[in-house]
C-alpha cells in the first residue's frame, strides 16, 4: 500500500528524520504530481541538497521551509 505524505512529512524530510526509502517515496509522489506549486518543489530541492551535504538546515533554511509550509498545505 502506498503511503500518503503530508506537508509535515516534507518538514521532517528536510530535517533528515525520515528513512531514505520514505524520502524517496515522497520525492516520487511530488514529482508525479505536476500541479504542485513551485514552493513545494523548492522545499524538496532544499531537502535533497541537505541530504547530499549531510547537514541540518540553518536558521534561514528553517525560516524558508516554514514560510512555504502554508503554501505546501494548500497544494495538498
Amino acid at each position: 500500500m502506498k503511503q500518503n505524505f503530508t506537508p509535515n512529512h516534507l518538514l521532517l524530510a528536510a530535517y533528515g528524520e525520515l528513512a531514505p526509502a520514505a524520502t524517496h517515496e515522497l520525492q516520487t509522489q511530488i514529482f508525479d504530481n505536476e500541479t504542485l506549486s513551485n514552493s513545494l518543489q523548492e522545499i524538496l530541492d532544499m531537502q535533497i541538497a541537505l541530504d547530499e551535504l549531510s547537514l541540518k538546515p540553518s536558521n534561514s533554511s528553517i525560516k524558508i521551509i516554514l514560510e512555504n509550509c502554508h503554501e505546501a498545505e494548500a497544494a495538498f
